[in-house]
């Protein structure tokens, strides 16, 4: 059928362009990570032995310019992955199983997709927020289970142990890269000072604008991005997720049972 050949031909292409784009992904883990290192060698060298301690300290939040964009970069690139993915497990199934897509390409699926679910993800955090309320009035235990649930998933990202999954590696490198911009920043010695200073940061009794921006700063997008690796792991950007709204967009029925109706 020429449908199901354009169909294998797009999912050949689709696969290359998936491998590109994880590829393509790691080498920009590797250049920010360098250019991070570089910067920061720079810093030490040019400032470290110049000026005091404590006029020398601000210049640590340089490398976040680098470090925070690059970070919100490799999420993105996280997320576009797991839409091809989606989109080529639907190709697969057009193919291989009695399966039958309104078929219109990646562009105009795309394009279709965006119209649907680029805001989708505000459903996601309307949901939480309805579940913490939720748990809150049904009481105490409720309450305190859904908490350290968030808490764990959050633990997760900070420390993982899955190695195999590098988005989830990788994500926590930029996070403790961030918090080592910070600690420097800070002056701090140990991780005790380094939660002291924090905690008064978020208190306000940290008067310093550098510091309390780059605390902000990390704090914002460290919080984006753990909510979007839970969205590309677990959520309605995964591989599943994505994988049933592009179903949802192409009306994907069933040939056989459509022969028997």
């Amino acid at each position: 059928m020429p449908e199901i050949t354009a169909i294998e031909k797009e999912k050949e292409l689709l696969r290359d362009e998936i491998i590109s784009t994880k590829r393509c992904q790691v080498q920009f883990f590797i250049v920010s990570i360098t250019a991070f290192g570089a910067l920061l060698e720079y810093i030490l060298a040019n400032f470290y032995k110049n000026y005091e301690p404590n006029a020398f300290k601000p210049m640590y939040l340089v490398p976040l310019c680098i470090l925070l964009p690059m970070w919100l970069i490799f999420v993105y690139k996280t997320i576009t992955i797991t839409r091809m993915v989606g989109y080529y497990m639907i190709l697969e199934e057009a193919i291989y199983s009695n399966l039958q897509i309104n078929f219109i390409g990646w562009e105009n699926s795309m394009a279709e997709y965006r119209e649907h679910y680029t805001f989708y993800w505000k459903k996601h955090i309307l949901a939480h927020i309805s579940n913490f309320s939720r748990s809150f009035k049904a009481g105490k235990m409720k309450f305190l289970k859904y908490v350290l649930g968030v808490v764990i998933e959050v633990l997760g990202y900070i420390f993982p142990i899955n190695p195999l999954n590098y988005w989830e590696v990788i994500n926590g490198v930029y996070f403790w890269l961030s918090v080592l911009c910070l600690a420097l920043s800070l002056g701090v010695r140990n991780f005790s000072s380094l939660l002291i200073e924090i905690q008064s940061l978020s208190l306000g009794l940290n008067k310093d604008t550098g510091m309390l921006i780059g605390f902000i700063a990390v704090l914002i997008i460290s919080g984006l991005n753990f909510m979007s690796l839970y969205s590309v792991t677990k959520g309605s950007r995964s591989y599943k997720g994505n994988k049933d709204h592009f179903k949802d967009l192409l009306i994907i029925r069933d040939v056989t049972d459509h022969m028997y109706q």
